[in-house]
């Protein structure tokens, strides 16, 4: 593992995913002040539907599912890397 993906390893690790409080900006430009470069980071989310039976409304969830990272290594290769998150 380079340096690079440690980094990006531990980032990812401290970001509470359940919460709202995380942007997709924030950890681009987190990662780039740590990383020296802006990384491509996309979130993926999972939908489902949940029906409150006793109103009859329908409520979407979405949740994280997975984040991915494509950024420049120290050897100048394009690494991507995908974290699946637990929430």
């Amino acid at each position: 593992m380079s340096i690079k993906e440690s980094i990006i390893q531990n980032y990812i690790s401290s970001i509470n995913w359940k919460r709202d409080d995380w942007k997709i900006s924030e950890i681009k430009e987190d990662l780039k002040k740590s990383l020296g470069e802006a990384p491509s980071v996309v979130v993926n989310w999972k939908k489902d539907v949940m029906i409150n039976e006793v109103s009859g409304s329908a409520e979407e969830i979405k949740v994280p599912e997975y984040v991915q990272i494509v950024f420049t290594d120290l050897d100048d290769k394009i690494k991507k890397l995908q974290y699946r998150l637990t929430v």
